[in-house]
């Protein structure tokens, strides 16, 4: 398995996490032609993308990603703001869902839409979290094996913290 951090940024976030025979993209903030540089432009190998939220850094892109046929999951409110009802699956937090080859839980984070974390799951790698734009993660995750976590972070309040 391998992962490809295709944009970590106010700007725009994509990683694509690849395996063997499958792929999953995460966020659909990036143009879709980063995910397909990072996919030496065969998509063929895509079971789906997973967004955490709808605001415009992590799923602007989304129509994007569903005109090429890749379905995204997410939740209800993040589906319904792109209005890709033809490619959008609603998630709710705390089941488990299987796209392709990855089985794929989400659960709820602290911000200010309706945002979510995920446990991936695939023979490849394991168990991976990936969690994003929240401040605060109520829950504990045993058997990890690989952990993705896109933040922004202050040097000052970073210092100010250690020093306390």
């Amino acid at each position: 398995m391998r992962l490809h951090v295709l944009v970590s940024s106010s700007a725009g976030n994509g990683y694509i996490l690849e395996g063997e025979t499958s792929a999953l993209i995460i966020e659909a903030g990036v143009p879709l032609g980063k995910a397909k540089k990072a996919l030496n432009f065969d998509i063929s190998k895509v079971s789906g993308l997973i967004a955490s939220h709808g605001h415009f850094d992590h799923f602007h892109r989304a129509k994007e990603y569903a005109a090429a046929g890749i379905d995204i999951y997410s939740n209800d409110e993040t589906i319904a703001k792109a209005d890709i009802h033809h490619r959008g699956h609603k998630m709710v937090d705390g089941f488990k869902y299987k796209i392709g080859e990855f089985t794929v839980m989400p659960f709820l984070l602290k911000h200010d839409v309706r945002n979510y974390g995920y446990l991936i799951q695939h023979k490849e790698m394991g168990l991976c979290l990936f969690i994003t734009d929240t401040h605060y993660s109520p829950f504990v995750f045993p058997g990890l094996n690989n952990i993705i976590v896109e933040c922004n972070y202050s040097d000052n309040v970073l210092d100010h913290n250690l020093e306390t």
